[in-house]
């Protein structure tokens, strides 16, 4: 990879080698002013958390797990977070390197593959340093199950991978789409159990929060997080068979945009 912001990709390179090449151009542009400038991955579901369990401490709200509300709610912001920083991402790929499969070697494929890889990195990178400043400051346990943990926070990356493939997809042939998509996420930071658990809702609002993959996969890792917890919705199959129709859906969706040559961003 050469310096200005410039990819170069020579066709006998492997897949791994050009994806390798397109992660660390991406970390670079995304996250300007060296390593200070990629904290800001980090930063923004830490904020989030603090703020929201400093509120829980002001009004005096008692979490319905017996544990430190700082990790009640970093166990129900973070998978939210997660989904909505990949959703952005996938997002923003397809347009700011819309040049980028012009270059020999380079496709479309490789580009969302190098953007997908290098939000789990951050992914992982997050949950350890969100979990173990909050075990270390508050003394509370590490998880009862940490593979169900890992599990739960993977399949979080993954729906927001695929639905930003959805997105971004659509958001190649409408614009207000492409708008709007920020409108359509907010609503879902209050409909994902996160301020709750399903437990604590009536049984009809269960039933209609039962197709809301991401309150799946938030129950399920308070499930491996905390001993003796049992969710009402905790089923992963549901959140992982969500992502993939997500994921062949926008293949089908870029074919389409491809063979009509539709596309708003003309490369």
């Amino acid at each position: 990879m050469a310096e200005n912001d410039t990819v170069v990709v020579r066709q006998d390179l492997s897949l791994h080698e050009r994806v390798i090449a397109l992660m660390q151009r991406e970390r670079t542009t995304r996250f300007a002013g060296g390593q200070l400038g990629a904290l800001w991955a980090y930063l923004t579901p830490i904020f989030w958390i603090a703020l929201v369990a400093g509120a829980f401490h002001l009004i005096g709200r008692a979490v319905p797990i017996l544990t430190h509300p700082a990790l009640f709610v970093a166990t129900g912001i973070l998978p939210y977070a997660l989904l909505r920083q990949a959703i952005t991402s996938m997002n923003r790929s397809v347009i700011a390197n819309r040049f980028l499969p012009m270059l020999p070697g380079i496709r479309l494929f490789d580009v969302l593959l190098a953007t997908a890889l290098l939000e789990l990195f951050n992914s992982v990178v997050t949950a350890v340093l969100i979990f173990g400043a909050i075990s270390v400051a508050f003394g509370v346990p590490m998880p009862d199950d940490p593979a169900q943990v890992l599990a739960a926070l993977g399949v979080a990356w993954m729906l927001g991978v695929s639905l930003g493939n959805l997105f971004a997809a659509i958001g190649r042939v409408s614009d207000t789409f492409a708008r709007s998509v920020p409108l359509l996420l907010r609503p879902l930071f209050w409909l994902s159990a996160i301020f709750y658990i399903t437990a604590e809702v009536p049984a009809v609002m269960v039933y209609w929060l039962g197709f809301n993959p991401l309150v799946h996969v938030i129950e399920v890792l308070r499930e491996g997080y905390f001993f003796g917890y049992r969710a009402v919705l905790n089923d992963i199959g549901y959140p992982v068979v969500f992502a993939l129709s997500c994921l062949l859906l926008s293949y089908w969706v870029n074919r389409w945009v491809d063979n009509n040559k539709l596309s708003r961003h003309r490369a």
